[in-house]
This record gives C-alpha cells, structure tokens and sequence, in this order.
C-alpha cells in the first residue's frame, strides 16, 4: 500500500501572519478513517485545522518543514512523547 501524500496551495480564506501569506495543505486521505502519515506531521507541526478550507493551515516556512520530513520518512507516531523527537517509519 502507498502512502497518500499531500498538496500545498495558497490559503484562500486565511488571513497574514507576520505578514506571510499561510497555505493550506491539503493531505489526501486513504479511507480507512485514521489519520495519515502526513495529517499527523501536521499536527505535530501544530498546524491549524480548517473546515472550510478542508486543509491544515500553516506559514510557508512550515509547509517547507512539512516536506523535508514526509521526504525524510519521518513518522510522529513513532516518536518519542517525552522529548517531542519525530521519529523514522520502520
């Protein structure tokens, strides 16, 4: 099974923050009702959830964050709850 993964747009309904434009991502889902690898990413980015958006919205330096550690294979779920360590998807 391969992992769905996720889209960045520009947000259209979010407002600035420090003067950034916020994006929204868009993570795809799989159907089985879970989160996938890369909604839990952006909770533990502590992205914001928009329902009219019906994406995560967060500032581009997060977005870039984001990608580098979906590419990365990171998995937060796998991490370590004390430290806040992401961790890798065995």
């Amino acid at each position: 099974m391969s992992e769905p993964g996720f889209t960045i747009q520009p947000a259209c309904y979010a407002g600035r923050y420090n003067g950034k434009p916020q994006v929204a991502v868009h993570c795809v889902s799989d159907g089985s009702g879970n989160k996938t690898r890369a909604m839990r990413l952006c909770s533990a980015l502590n992205a914001r959830w928009s329902n009219r958006e019906r994406a995560y919205i967060m500032s581009p330096t997060k977005a870039a964050k984001l990608r580098a550690l979906f590419d990365a294979g990171r998995d937060p779920s796998l991490g370590s709850t004390r430290t806040g360590l992401l961790g890798y998807v065995l």
